[in-house]
């Protein structure tokens, strides 16, 4: 709804310039006549006459965009009810206390509700292939099947290794900005190829004809669990490179740079099991002790890997030199992530599972934008 209203607010705000020109046109028009005649004095027929129509087409022109003022008023008040409601019940949800996942009397429930989810997978895959006409289907599409199939392993696993290794070739010579852009435009293969192997793992899935409703969903999100995976695994090899140039953008010795690989990867997999764990489980519906319980080891591998980047950030300010900018954005990143961490497992293992996701898993996004900014930043 609030989509909608802000949709009829963009246009009213256009139509309260409807008839602006005219509106100009016949206004000067009426100042080339004069000023209008003071009390007692009067005016030539021909001119008072004309002032009037000129007055009168002057307010039919004016009508539309008053009638627009006035409905995007309305339109922007309810849009900020709207708002107002959206806060309340985030605000509502965030501190909503679920069954909390340190407790041992919501495991077997918690047990059951994901055992259910993984027998599921299998239920579905059975239930299709004992369906004639599925089975029929996939017998016939079995050779486009293994195509794709082998067209996924070639991109995701030994197309991107070679471009890893062609782009940390091109890295070697980064004090010279004309590699540096060709091994940044190079790098990008490294998202964009093994996405497309993924895609193509999507298109293999779907063409089985053997899923069922929540097979189906896993099997149309592959794309995106793969872009998003490939991306903290990019942005991780940009920020810790294997070859580091002259002038880095994180000045550290090999093995914390090996290690900053590790937790963008790392990052990466806790955001895809993530999504994984929304889309196999919320169409089920289970309990809010199930659903605490399932997110809680997510939490926790992310805010562990929170905290380690923010400690091996902190190694930056101490091998870098001087107190530029970006070391002191770095610092301050760094004692954030170093809160986090800790706090969002920690506040999940209580109840406040909702609070706890809106700590680990935006910071991990917003770590990764922060990234992406950098690169870009330091390409230009």
């Amino acid at each position: 709804l609030r989509m909608q209203m802000a949709d009829w607010r963009a246009a009213l705000l256009t139509a309260q310039n409807a008839n602006s020109a005219r509106i100009a046109t016949v206004r000067e028009q009426i100042a080339a006549l004069g000023p209008a005649p003071a009390e007692g004095e009067t005016e030539a027929e021909e001119i008072s006459a004309r002032r009037k129509e000129l007055a009168d087409r002057l307010v039919k022109l004016q009508a539309p965009g008053i009638a627009a003022d006035e409905a995007y008023r309305r339109a922007d008040g309810l849009i900020r009810e709207i708002d107002r409601l959206l806060r309340e019940r985030q605000a509502n949800e965030l501190l909503q206390v679920w069954p909390a996942p340190v407790n041992p009397t919501n495991w077997p429930e918690a047990a059951v509700g994901i055992s259910d989810t993984l027998l599921r997978f299998w239920d579905e895959i059975a239930e299709g292939w004992n369906t004639p006409k599925s089975r029929a289907e996939f017998q016939s599409n079995l050779p486009m099947i293994l195509l794709l199939i082998a067209v996924w392993v070639g991109l995701t696993i030994y197309a991107r290794r070679w471009i890893e290794r062609f782009a940390d070739r091109l890295q070697a010579g980064g004090s010279e900005s004309r590699r540096h852009l060709l091994s940044l435009l190079a790098a990008l293969g490294q998202v964009v190829v093994p996405v497309l192997g993924m895609w193509a793992l999507s298109v293999a899935i779907l063409q089985s004809r053997l899923l069922g409703p929540v097979t189906l969903q896993v099997a149309m999100a592959l794309p995106f669990l793969g872009f998003t995976l490939f991306v903290a695994i990019w942005l991780g090899r940009r920020a810790f490179p294997t070859v580091q140039g002259d002038h880095p953008a994180l000045p550290l010795p090999p093995e914390r740079r090996a290690e900053g690989r590790f937790l963008a990867s790392m990052m990466g997999l806790v955001l895809v099991a993530e999504a994984l764990r929304d889309v196999s489980m919320t169409p089920q519906a289970y309990s809010d002790a199930v659903t605490s319980i399932a997110t809680f080891p997510i939490l926790v591998a992310g805010g562990l890997q929170l905290w380690r980047t923010g400690q091996v950030m902190r190694q930056v300010q101490r091998e870098g030199d001087g107190q530029s900018y970006q070391l002191t954005l770095l610092r301050l990143v760094a004692r954030a992530l170093s809160i986090i961490g800790p706090l969002g497992p920690l506040v999940a293992s209580v109840g406040y599972v909702a609070a706890g996701s809106a700590m680990i898993f935006p910071a991990i996004i917003t770590l990764g934008l922060m990234t992406l900014l950098l690169i870009l930043q330091r390409a230009l």
